[in-house]
């Protein structure tokens, strides 16, 4: 958030629903957090998300606040100090917030769970960090946590949100491109006893070039899993396995933790104070053999000068516009010609490119994910 290459800390002081601010701890490098600052939002702050919304190449900070039925955006300075009074209504009782281009205009919109009306609101940036109102989005009753990610593979963010309603599920939203949401299904309605999904999160889990679906479920309190929705690489899910975890599972994230190429589960346990791992056993997961057309040096993420390369199969139809976009929508890189280096550094993680010709005729996407290595 400081702009020194390291990674911050901020944290939503949620205080039984009655806070109004967020902590913010800077990293001197060495994972030592320090500092005092508390950046003013609406009451009621719960979930809190990072973008830059304004622009400027640092990011700002986003609340859902559920008291006050808003959502507050506060801009970044650059060296991680946060000001700003906007503050946009949206539906009642928001947890949780995320930023994305769902309207493929270049910048970052925001999707907020609005749990009392088991709705999504959606705001619209005009690329200045000012939002206006977009659709409301019907999910499945009490959304609480959720993500956005292109699970049909057409080149937009899609939505997905979870509930720990016992009544609840995992709602599936696909986006027109627009940032119009419909169609979809709900699913892995397992929350039988009581709390169910507080959080979910995508990832490619099976290898087979798609991003799937896990939810985490906390079961009432008692053992909880984490449930897995498989997609068919069109944003159709079927349900996968339950992966035990400990007691009343919160949060759910995925990472190579063991290093093998495939994602593994981490889980938070609220009643156990833990977090479980749970490693893949899946074998698949590379891509298949590339062929005919070189994109050079886009990423190089081991630092040893040689380039690292897609290939992508396709005849030569004039100059190729590369457009390279973090996990969340936001977008990292643009250039008119493919043959033009990056030269930036980036996090570990899922990117995604978009190709399109200079000839107009149908554009090329995919996806790419970047792990550092460390060699003995």
């Amino acid at each position: 958030m400081d702009s020194d290459g390291d990674l911050d800390l901020l944290a939503p002081d949620y205080s039984d629903d009655a806070g109004n601010s967020v902590s913010v701890r800077f990293n001197n490098g060495q994972g030592v957090f320090s500092g005092s600052q508390s950046v003013p939002v609406n009451n009621g702050c719960y979930g809190a998300a990072l973008g830059d919304v304004d622009g400027d190449g640092d990011l700002d900070l986003l609340t859902a606040n559920g008291r006050t039925n808003s959502v507050s955006i506060r801009f970044n300075d650059g060296q991680g100090g946060f000001s700003g009074s906007q503050n946009m209504a949206v539906g009642s009782n928001p947890h949780n917030v995320v930023v994305g281009d769902v309207d493929a205009d270049g910048d970052l919109d925001f999707l907020v769970a609005n749990s009392n009306a088991s709705t999504v609101s959606v705001g619209l940036n005009d690329g200045r960090g000012t939002f206006s109102a977009g659709s409301v989005v019907s999910v499945g009753v009490n959304p609480f946590g959720l993500a956005v990610a292109d699970v049909d593979g057409d080149g937009d963010l899609d939505l997905i949100t979870c509930s720990p309603s016992a009544a609840g599920a995992i709602s599936i939203r696909l986006n027109n491109g627009g940032g119009i949401f419909g169609g979809g299904q709900d699913l892995l309605n397992n929350n039988s006893n009581g709390y169910g999904a507080f959080s979910v999160t995508t990832g490619d889990v099976d290898g087979d070039g798609d991003l799937d679906v896990l939810a985490s479920n906390a079961n009432g309190g008692g053992p909880g899993s984490v449930l897995l929705g498989l997609n068919n690489g069109s944003g159709g899910f079927s349900a996968g396995q339950s992966v035990s975890v400990g007691r009343a599972t919160q949060g759910v994230a995925v990472a190579d933790v063991d290093g093998d190429g495939d994602l593994d589960i981490l889980a938070a346990n609220s009643n156990d104070s833990n977090v479980s791992i749970r490693l893949n056993q899946n074998s698949g997961g590379t891509a298949g053999a590339p062929t005919d057309r070189l994109l050079p040096n886009i990423i190089t993420p081991n630092h040893d000068s040689q380039n690292e390369f897609f290939v992508i199969n396709e005849p030569a139809r004039g100059p190729w516009a590369i457009t390279v976009y973090s996990r969340w929508g936001q977008r990292v890189y643009h250039s008119p010609n493919y043959q033009n280096d990056w030269g930036a550094d980036s996090p570990g993680g899922v990117y995604f490119y978009l190709l399109e010709p200079a000839d107009g005729g149908p554009a090329k996407k995919g996806w790419v994910e970047c792990v550092a290595v460390q060699t003995a």
